[in-house]
Formats: C-alpha cells, sequence, structure tokens
C-alpha cells in the first residue's frame, strides 16, 4: 500500500487526498499487466531521453520525457507512464506539456518535487504499433521502454564540481572542498553535497546537537578528529554553554574559528573529510566487513551510502540497524532521518557533477 500524498507536488495544485497518490495523481486501479523491468529493453531505434538525466531528491525541478523514433512516430503509437507498476498516463498527460511530430514527442512538466521517504520507480513505454486487442501487442519489437532512474554517488569518484546550483557559495568554499577532496581521494561532489545539505555552504550554521560550520561536525565526531588534529583550537564554551546562548555568540561574532576549528570554513572542510575517513577506516575492519559480506549485497554504491549514513546517524547505530534488518537496514526506525539524508546528498553529489544543470 501506498503512503498517502508522499510523493510529488506540481506547480498545478493537487485535489485534497482522497487515497494514495503518485507522482502525476491518484493511483489508477490499472497495475500492469503485461511488465516492466528495471533494466533498460530497447527494441528497434527509438529511444527516451530524460531531463534531468536522473531523479532529482533534494529540490523542485522541471522534468522533461523526449522520445525519439528515427523511423517516424506513428499516428496510433502511444505513449504509457507506470508509477511503481500503476498505470499513471492520463494523470501525466494532464499536468504535463505534449509536442509531437514526425520523429519526436516530448512530455514537459513544469515542475515536480520528489520526497526522500520512498523510491520512486517511474517507466515510460512507448507501443510503435498496438494492437486492437486489449491489453495485446502485435510484435515485442514495437515496444520500447526505460525508467528515469534515481542518482548515485560514488564516494571515490575523481570527477569534478560542474555546478552547485541552487546553491551559491563562495569560491574559496568550491577550492578547498576541490583540493582537500582530491588529496584525500574523496569525490569533491560528494563532499561539497555534504556541505550542502549539513549546512547550505553557512560557515557559522549551528545546530540544537551543536553540530558546528560548514560540515557540521558533533563533539563525538570531533573526537575522533581531535586524534589526528589536536592542536586545532577547541573552545569548552561549546560543551558547556546552552545552545540558545551559543548560537547568539556564533552568529555575533564573539565566537569565532580563532576559538573552535569548526568555525573555520577551510578546517571544518577538512575535518569533515578526516571523519569520512575515519568512517572508511571503520567499515573496512575485518569485523565490519564481515557484517557487510553477510548482510548486504555488493555494488559500488554499498560503502557510500554506509559511511553518509554513518555520518548522520553514527556508525554504532547503523551497525545495528544492520544485524537487526540486513538489506532493509535503511528502513529501521532510527534510522528514518539517515535515509533521507543518504538520498538526498546522493542526489546532490549526482546533479553537482552534472554539466549543464538548469540554473
Amino acid at each position: 500500500m501506498f503512503k498517502l500524498c508522499l510523493f510529488l507536488l506540481f506547480a498545478t495544485s493537487l485535489p485534497a487526498c482522497v487515497g494514495p497518490v503518485t507522482p502525476f495523481g491518484p493511483l489508477n486501479s490499472l497495475k500492469l499487466k503485461d511488465g516492466i523491468e528495471n533494466e533498460e529493453e530497447f527494441s528497434g531505434k527509438a529511444f527516451f531521453r530524460f531531463y534531468p538525466e536522473r531523479q532529482i531528491l533534494h529540490a523542485r525541478s522541471p522534468f522533461k520525457v523526449i522520445l525519439t523514433d528515427p523511423d517516424g512516430i506513428p499516428n496510433t503509437a502511444q505513449i504509457k507512464a507506470f508509477y511503481q507498476g500503476s498505470d499513471i498516463t492520463l494523470h501525466l498527460m494532464q499536468h504535463a506539456k505534449i509536442t509531437k511530430n514526425s520523429n519526436t514527442w516530448t512530455i514537459d512538466v513544469q515542475r515536480l518535487e520528489l520526497t526522500t521517504q520512498s523510491d520512486h520507480s517511474l517507466t515510460f513505454k512507448y507501443i510503435k504499433n498496438p494492437s486492437p486487442i486489449l491489453d495485446k501487442i502485435i510484435s515485442p519489437q514495437n515496444i520500447i521502454q526505460t525508467q528515469w532512474k534515481p542518482p548515485y554517488c560514488d564516494l571515490f569518484s575523481n570527477a569534478p564540481i560542474q555546478t552547485t546550483f541552487p546553491f551559491k557559495p563562495k569560491a574559496h568554499y568550491l577550492e578547498s572542498i576541490q583540493k582537500w577532496s582530491t588529496n584525500h581521494k574523496l569525490n569533491p561532489n560528494l563532499v561539497a553535497a555534504l556541505v550542502a545539505q549539513e549546512s547550505s555552504f553557512n560557515p557559522k550554521a549551528i545546530s540544537w546537537s551543536k553540530a558546528i560550520g560548514l560540515t557540521q561536525v558533533t563533539p563525538i565526531a570531533d573526537l575522533q578528529i581531535q586524534e589526528f588534529k589536536e592542536e586545532w583550537p577547541r573552545a569548552p564554551e561549546i560543551k558547556k554553554l546552552p545552545i540558545l546562548i551559543l548560537k547568539p555568540l556564533v552568529s555575533t561574532g564573539q565566537l569565532t574559528s580563532k576559538d573552535d576549528w569548526r568555525l573555520n570554513p577551510d578546517l571544518s572542510i577538512q575535518g569533515g573529510i578526516l571523519y569520512l575517513e575515519y568512517l572508511v577506516d571503520y567499515w573496512g575492519k575485518p569485523q565490519n566487513l564481515e557484517l557487510i559480506q553477510e548482510n548486504l549485497s555488493q555494488n559500488e554504491y554499498t560503502k557510500t551510502n554506509l559511511i553518509l549514513a554513518s555520518y548522520n546517524s553514527g556508525a554504532a547505530r547503523v551497525a545495528y540497524a544492520i544485524k537487526t534488518n540486513g538489506e532493509n537496514y535503511l528502513n529501521s526506525d532510527n534510522l528514518s532521518e539517515a535515509k533521507k539524508y543518504v538520498r538526498k546528498i546522493s542526489s546532490y553529489c549526482f546533479h553537482f557533477s552534472q554539466q549543464g544543470q538548469s540554473e
């Protein structure tokens, strides 16, 4: 059963919820009968393109689907859209601008917002020559289908930062991120994404848990960093004072980077990277590697997701969730915020690495 009203908001307001909804309106009772696979299935020369290339989970954005068929699109051809296996074609067409010519078919949605709480399986299907018999297709060669995939992020990629839209951070912040990420062989887009999520590039950001600065290093995380950077300044007031007193001291400049390293943008970036490295080492220990191998499927993003979830909620809590929930550890009740955190940073990370993002 889908959760109520959790998925997408269009520029055009949707009616009040009376039942489960999809990105394009209330669920249709029609379930997909002839099967949508997760893998792309290309038969013939036609193909789909998506703009943006992958799902955006961190902000509202335009969304466009373009079908191209070099051999020509017949007047009787159909495009169908499926969300979690349910037919949402009618709702999509009602909320989109449709443009069609002899070789291309464009579906343009002005604005949408995907939530981070749920998976979003959105598949488009082109039926070039529909059968007159309901739910029957003359030939599988007439079917092209593909899925708009979620974003991904690799902790160890070396791709340069291409954009930070919608943020406009100071240039030297990005220079520092690029420099220290490269030095430590970490993905600069992931570090920029972490800063975007943690502090919105505000070097004076401070949370109720006393996480401070661009990378929002907590006092607990700082205990690990202190082993490597004992010489960095640490203000005792941060541990002693209540947050309602501490925040004004930071915002008015009475407590500065001279007092605590976390208020120094360059050191904050270095410290956040050092903590990421600590987490990489933590999950590389034999007992933790064994935990991963026994409970999680292995792909290039398994470790990235573990590191990000641990940065948000602590490695011990993540390890306990893996022991009790296995592959579904991010669905644990005590990791609900971590799940949204991982997906949002992955979204920032992927789209920061892409050229030509709409700004």
